[in-house]
């Protein structure tokens, strides 16, 4: 595919100053934005599970959360909303939760939320589609090719100060292994790769960082456009 000028200087940066991990950088108290995808691998669908009338409020992940009162959201869910669980510590959980117009991550307590089995291997059709997240441009494309390979289309952006906006894509393919996907556009090593996972009505994309300009980043969760 086309390269813009912004996703070359990054692949000149990156193979000139090599990166330091970003696991380096995060908190362990860490949940919101681009650190919620991450945890793919772990991820688990799961349900809140309260008595009757009662709510189970979000914390944010700001230092020294969620073990005060101070850090808890005006937000909540009750009894039967359905969450992803991206990881589990000292009796929270970090959760995400999709609403009609937006989403809400933070911690929850542990003991407020179940489990829900995941399908390992669902039916290779509910993979099929255009998957969207619901405050960003762009898209992750999912179409059949042959058996468990897949075409991958995809568009990412990233907005700075007014006028400023760095793109990146996806034109490649993916082998799909039980509920996970990894998709790549060439076999190099500065080529875009993302790993994906499919729970339920969601689709979990982490990227390798080299899809395109500078902070662009498919990292995110997403859900499918109806058709």
């Amino acid at each position: 595919m086309h390269l813009s000028l912004s996703r070359i200087l990054i692949l000149f940066i990156s193979s000139t100053f090599p990166l330091h991990s970003n696991a380096e950088t995060i908190q362990p108290y860490s949940c919101r934005g681009g650190v919620f995808p991450r945890y793919l691998d772990k991820m688990k669908l799961g349900t809140v599970h309260l008595p009757a009338n009662s709510n189970s409020y979000f914390f944010n992940d700001s230092e020294g959360c969620p073990y005060q009162e101070s850090c808890r959201e005006k937000a909540y869910l009750i009894s039967a909303d359905k969450i992803l669980i991206a990881k589990n510590q000292d009796g929270w959980s970090c959760v995400w939760y999709h609403a009609k117009r937006r989403a809400y991550v933070g911690w929850m307590l542990s003991s407020n939320i179940r489990e829900i089995a995941e399908i390992h291997t669902p039916d290779i059709n509910a993979w099929f589609g255009t998957w969207n997240h619901y405050a960003a441009d762009g898209h992750i494309t999912i179409s059949p090719l042959q058996g468990n390979k897949l075409k991958i289309d995809g568009l990412a952006f990233w907005y700075g100060r007014p006028g400023i906006v760095h793109d990146g894509g996806i034109d490649g393919y993916g082998l799909v292994s039980g509920n996970t996907l990894q998709a790549s556009e060439v076999e190099s090593e500065y080529a875009c790769k993302i790993k994906m996972k499919l729970l339920g009505q969601y689709l979990i994309a982490y990227d390798n960082s080299s899809c395109g300009g500078m902070n662009v980043r498919f990292n995110n969760v997403y859900t499918k456009t109806a058709p």
